[in-house]
């Protein structure tokens, strides 16, 4: 049932959790799958990586995640938060008929 993706390489500056995936009532029960990557080369840098303002994890330089996620809510969006340095991070939300929002 996993028929879509939305997929973004982005940097991400340091100061503020940049919001990558804007959360929706449609994500609600279905099988969501995100996969985050830190591409960063400095083994000293990292992200951490959030979801509805919960720290839920952090991603050192050549690091990455893959996790389910609910996304039952709008409160619940992911976001990353870059430490040490501006980064560059790749991510992947594979989901199942979910609405993407344009951004």
């Amino acid at each position: 049932g996993l028929d879509s993706i939305q997929y973004e390489r982005l940097e991400v500056p340091t100061g503020d959790v940049y919001d990558m995936i804007d959360a929706t009532s449609a994500g609600a029960n279905k099988a969501n799958k995100i996969y985050i990557a830190n591409k960063h080369t400095d083994a000293t840098k990292y992200v951490d990586i959030y979801i509805a303002s919960l720290n839920i994890g952090r991603l050192y330089a050549g690091d990455w995640a893959f996790f389910p996620l609910e996304a039952a809510a709008a409160t619940q969006d992911v976001g990353v938060e870059a430490i040490g340095a501006a980064q560059v991070v790749e991510f992947a939300l594979i989901h199942e008929g979910k609405t993407l929002v344009a951004s």
